[in-house]
C-alpha cells in the first residue's frame, strides 16, 4: 500500500483521493481553505453542471492535443457518467449540461465527499503546503505544523489565471484595467413586512436562484413605515393594528425556512447585543458564493420603548439575554465536515423574559387592558421563544 498524499481539496482533488483509495493507496488530503470542495458550491450558478456533453477538441485550448483527444473519447466520457450515477446522483440534462436532479451543487460535493470518507480518505483542512521536495524515495511535504512522507504527490491546487502570459490585444486591454475587474457586491435591502409579508414570494424566488446576492431584513416585528400593523414576523401577544387586543399565532421563522434549501447562507443578529457577530455574519455572507439572508433585530418607535429610542443598543441587548431574540449563522459551506449551524446566543435568562416585555408599550398596552389575556399570551410567546432556542440548539449539534 503507497501513501499518496493530494495537495488541493477542490473538485480535482476529491476526484483524484477517490480513484487512488480504490487502487488501495493510504490517502490524505491537504486542503488551504477551511472545507474542501468550497468552489464546486459555486459552479453553474450553485446548480454544478458537472459534466458537457459536447465535448469536442476545439474547446479545449494545449499544444497537446493528442493527449486530450484520449482524455475525452468517448470511453471516458461514460466512465464519468457512471462515477456520478453509481454515487446516487441523478441527472438533470439542459442544453447538453448536465446538473443534479436535486438542481444543488451541493449534492455534488456531498456524494463526493460521503465517497472519500467511506474509503478512509483522510482529510485535513486548513493547511497550508509551504514545500515539497524528494528526500530518498520519498516525498516531503512541509506545511508551518509539520513534515508529511509520502509515496507519491498529486498535486491538484489549481493554478493563477493564465492571463498575465497572455500578449494578444484584447489580453493587454484586460490587464490594464484589472483594477476596475472586482467582484460586485449585491445587496437587497428591506423590512419585516416585505419580507416575511407582500414581498416573500418575491424574495424566496431570488433566494431560490442560488445567484449569489445577499438579502439584509431589518425586523422590527412590524409594518413599522405604514402605520404600525401586524405582520407575520409580529410575536403572539404584541398588539398592533389588526391585532388590538395581541397577536394570538406566533411569529414565522424566516431564517429556518430559507435554510431549508441548504445552499442559502442565513444568519440573525443583533447589533447592540453582539457587534462582532453581526461583523462577523456580514462578511461571511459576502465572501459566501451564493445566496445569502441575514435578519437583524431593529427596534423601532412603534415598540413604545420606556426609555425612548435613544437607548436601543441597550434594548437589544436584554433581548437576547433573556431570550426573545436569538443569534446565529448557518453556512452550507461547513455542511459534511463542521457544524454548518453556530448558535452565537449565550443561554438566556428566562426570568427576564416578562420583565423584558413590559418594558415596551406594544406589549405592556395589552396588561393593562386585558391583564388576564396578556398572562395567558405572554406565557405562549415565552414558550414560543423556549422552543426557538432549543431547536436552534439542537441544530448546532449536528455535524
Amino acid at each position: 500500500m503507497s501513501k499518496v498524499v493530494i495537495v488541493g481539496g477542490g473538485a480535482s482533488g476529491l476526484l483524484a483521493a477517490i480513484y487512488a483509495a480504490r487502487n488501495r493507496n493510504d490517502v490524505l488530503i491537504l486542503e488551504k481553505k477551511e472545507v474542501v470542495g468550497k468552489k464546486i458550491l459555486a459552479t453553474g450558478n450553485g446548480r454544478c453542471n458537472y459534466f458537457n456533453s459536447d465535448q469536442n477538441i476545439e474547446h479545449f485550448k494545449s499544444e497537446e492535443n493528442e493527449r486530450i483527444d484520449d482524455v475525452i473519447n468517448k470511453k471516458n466520457q461514460n466512465e464519468i457518467l457512471d462515477f456520478f450515477y453509481d454515487m446516487g446522483i441523478e441527472p438533470k440534462i439542459k442544453n447538453g449540461y448536465y446538473y443534479p436532479l436535486s438542481n444543488q451543487a451541493v449534492t455534488v460535493r456531498d456524494a463526493l465527499l460521503k465517497e472519500a470518507q467511506m474509503l478512509n480518505v483522510e482529510i485535513k483542512t486548513e493547511t497550508n503546503v509551504q514545500n515539497i521536495a524528494k528526500e530518498g524515495q520519498k516525498f516531503v511535504i512541509f506545511n508551518s505544523e509539520e513534515k508529511i512522507y509520502a509515496d507519491k504527490v498529486i498535486l491538484a491546487c489549481g493554478s493563477k489565471a493564465a492571463l498575465k502570459n497572455e500578449e494578444s490585444e484584447l489580453a493587454k486591454a484586460i490587464k490594464k484595467d484589472e483594477g476596475f475587474l472586482v467582484k460586485r457586491s449585491q445587496w437587497i435591502f428591506g423590512g419585516d413586512g416585505w419580507a416575511y409579508d407582500i414581498g416573500y414570494g418575491g424574495l424566496d424566488h431570488v433566494l431560490a436562484s442560488g445567484e449569489d446576492v445577499n438579502v439584509l431584513v431589518m425586523d422590527t416585528e412590524i409594518y413599522s413605515n405604514t402605520g404600525g400593523q401586524a405582520s407575520k414576523s409580529t410575536p403572539t401577544a404584541a398588539v398592533a393594528k389588526f391585532a388590538a387586543s395581541g397577536k394570538r399565532i406566533r411569529k414565522k421563522d424566516l431564517g429556518l425556512m430559507a435554510m431549508t434549501y441548504g445552499y442559502v447562507y442565513v444568519a440573525q443578529v443583533c447589533l447592540g447585543a453582539d457587534m462582532n457577530q453581526t461583523v462577523k455574519a456580514i462578511a461571511e455572507a459576502e465572501s459566501y458564493n451564493g445566496p445569502s439572508l441575514i435578519i437583524a433585530y431593529a427596534p423601532c418607535i412603534n415598540h413604545g420603548i420606556i426609555s425612548g429610542m435613544g437607548d436601543t443598543p441597550g434594548e437589544q441587548k436584554k433581548a437576547v439575554a433573556c431570550g426573545y431574540w436569538q443569534l446565529y449563522r448557518y453556512n452550507p459551506d461547513l455542511v459534511g465536515q463542521k457544524p454548518a449551524f453556530s448558535l452565537d446566543s449565550k443561554a438566556p435568562n428566562y426570568d427576564l423574559f416578562n420583565d423584558f416585555l413590559m418594558r415596551e408599550v406594544r406589549y405592556s398596552a395589552l396588561a393593562k387592558v386585558y391583564p388576564e389575556l396578556a398572562e395567558e399570551l405572554f406565557a405562549r410567546t415565552k414558550e414560543d421563544a423556549i422552543r426557538r432556542y432549543d431547536m436552534y440548539k439542537k441544530l448546532s449539534e449536528i455535524n
